[in-house]
């Protein structure tokens, strides 16, 4: 990125999954787009709960990028700030476990249900959720294709309109383009000046779009 374009502004974001990486290898675009922005200025921003904040630290890393651990909100950390929000302690997580969470998959006490990404999802458990409709289901995402290094893969939404249409209630969704997720990056930055959200998906431009953001694909 040119230096021009990084002085304006106190922060640049950037999307993981298809803008600074695929998986666990970078993309050939990653270090352009991170050239001349100093690690201060650096924040990456993820729905991704199957990741830690050091796992995509590791990856950075590995390729000679320097970022600083707590510039990195991972799917995992907003889930946490909206538990924390929301006095939840437990959440019965519906499809992949999440690193770090404090979650069941059986009958014990817990507080919401909380969808993640996975390609099953037995009978019982839509049953379940429709048997505790006081309960509230959230998500990070509804996106229904998501980008990898072979193309593109399912994603979490279709799982959010199975479970949609079994209760008949919107689920809801904390994470990008969504305002809670800003929420949690605006924690971090703490600065009220100008920034920058790098991103490939229609959900990052909107992201940058609803909280006033610029943007750069």
């Amino acid at each position: 990125m040119d230096e021009k374009t990084v002085k304006k502004y106190v922060a640049i974001v950037y999307d993981w999954d298809g803008t600074l990486a695929f998986g666990n290898e970078l993309t050939p675009w990653a270090k352009e787009l991170v050239k001349n922005v100093e690690p201060e200025k650096r924040y990456i921003i993820t729905n991704s709960s199957h990741r830690t904040a050091q796992d995509i630290l590791n990856v950075l890393q590995q390729a000679g990028i320097e970022w600083k651990a707590e510039h990195i909100i991972t799917g995992t950390t907003i889930v946490k700030e909206y538990m924390k929000e929301q006095g939840y302690k437990h959440v019965y997580i519906i499809g992949r476990k999440s690193e770090g969470l404090k979650s069941v998959h059986n009958e014990e006490t817990f507080d919401a249900f909380l969808i993640t990404y996975d390609l099953s999802l037995p009978y019982n458990i839509t049953k379940h959720v429709k048997n505790n409709k006081d309960k509230e289901v959230f998500a990070l995402d509804e996106s229904i294709f998501f980008p990898h290094q072979h193309g593109w893969a399912p994603g979490t939404g279709w799982l959010v309109r199975v479970i949609e249409h079994e209760i008949n209630k919107k689920v809801n969704i904390i994470g990008k383009p969504y305002k809670f997720a800003f929420t949690v990056l605006q924690q971090r930055i703490n600065d009220e000046g100008k920034v920058l959200m790098v991103g490939d998906s229609v959900a990052d431009r909107i992201f940058a779009l609803n909280n006033n953001l610029s943007f750069k694909k």
